[in-house]
């Protein structure tokens, strides 16, 4: 009994720091492999935000106008063109009609 005790004594320091050095190799290790939890909560909190934003930005780009609204668009203002064309057509030949109005009740006061 002896023997192991002083077996154990004199090899105690050698074990203990093998035990360690082996400890810290395998803490290191399962450190480098898996998640921490707070960094993983960290990482499902941004998750969440980017899932957010997406959806915020799909909502957003189903609200735009289509291809066709915008050709539908164009040709609504190329429409309103022409119907603007047509009526300075008619507001310039009433325009003249006014002015001969003016001049004969002009020239009817003199």
């Amino acid at each position: 009994m002896n023997d192991v005790l002083s077996t154990i004594k004199e090899y105690w320091a050698i074990t203990m720091t093998i035990v360690g050095v082996i400890g810290s190799i395998l803490i290191l290790k399962l450190d480098s492999r898996y998640v921490k939890q707070g960094d993983l909560k960290d990482i499902k909190k941004n998750v969440g935000n980017v899932q957010t934003r997406v959806t915020k930005i799909e909502e957003d780009l189903n609200q735009l106008p289509t291809a066709k609204d915008i050709a539908e668009l164009q040709l609504a203002v190329t429409e309103m063109r022409g119907e603007t064309k047509a009526v300075r057509v008619e507001l310039q030949g009433l325009n003249h009609l006014v002015q001969l109005l003016v001049e004969k009740e002009v020239k009817g006061n003199e």
